[in-house]
């Protein structure tokens, strides 16, 4: 019925005139998933039907460490997410995703809006997220069969550290060198290792990004020549005491 690579451009009115100028009833769709042009074919529809149902990367909506003005925008129109991880979607379909997938339901009016979990934590994300992360300070690359010493820690495994998000926090301390960071000595690096392994803000961030260890949502402190702790990364990122709790009680539910 429509060009889709022109019905982002077209006029409310002219699409609604192929319906009698009368808002459509439902809308399905699959929509292009490139950048945020599922979101922008998502908002079209809010304004030219009654109820929308789309099959669309739901990570925007879902996840709070993600940032976006638009879907920020919409959320007040959903009614209900049904979601799809990643990983069934590659059983399910065969393909590889990098989102996890939701079947979307969107009202023009009535809509319960949406309103993600954890969202209690928004702020202490941000503050987290506004430090230098461990993937913008990668400063080292051995070379092939080049003898390590103590000082190197491993960001990486067998499939490079840009998809690190499939592991552990063990796990991308170890494996196959390939990039990480280089340390002045080796007790700056052990005091890094125990910061990533033991410390609130890689647990909690961990879990935040649904048991996976993201490097570029994860902190680099810069100075490790003291040992880092819950207390003073609490000081660090002036976290009160009730934030505090919070931030304990929701990780030992998670362990």
């Amino acid at each position: 019925m429509f060009n889709i690579e022109q019905f982002l451009d077209m006029s409310n009115d002219d699409i609604m005139e192929k319906n009698n100028g009368k808002k459509f009833d439902i809308v399905l769709m699959n929509p292009p998933y490139d950048g945020s042009l599922h979101l922008r074919f998502l908002e079209k529809c809010i304004k030219i039907g009654e109820n929308i149902i789309s099959i669309q990367p739901s990570d925007p909506f879902v996840k709070i460490n993600i940032k976006s003005k638009l879907a920020d925008k919409l959320k007040s129109f959903i009614d209900d997410i049904e979601i799809f991880k990643a990983k069934d979607i590659e059983k399910m379909f065969n393909i590889w995703s990098s989102s996890d997938l939701g079947i979307i339901v969107a009202k023009q009016k009535g809509a319960k809006g949406y309103i993600a979990e954890n969202s209690n934590f928004k702020d202490i994300i941000n503050k987290i997220r506004k430090q230098k992360s461990i993937r913008s300070s990668i400063n080292y690359h051995p070379k092939k069969n080049e003898e390590m010493d103590n000082k190197f820690v491993f960001l990486q495994g067998d499939y490079g550290y840009a998809k690190s998000w499939h592991y552990t926090l063990e796990q991308i301390i170890k494996g196959h060198p390939g990039a990480g960071i280089k340390f002045n000595t080796v007790e700056e690096a052990n005091n890094f290792k125990d910061a990533l392994l033991n410390c609130w803000p890689y647990k909690f961030m961990y879990y935040i990004d649904d048991n996976a260890a993201v490097i570029a949502h994860l902190p680099f402190m810069g100075d490790y020549t003291k040992q880092w702790t819950d207390e003073r990364f609490y000081k660090y990122f002036d976290i009160d005491e009730n934030k505090q709790k919070e931030i304990e009680e929701y990780i030992k539910t998670r362990e």
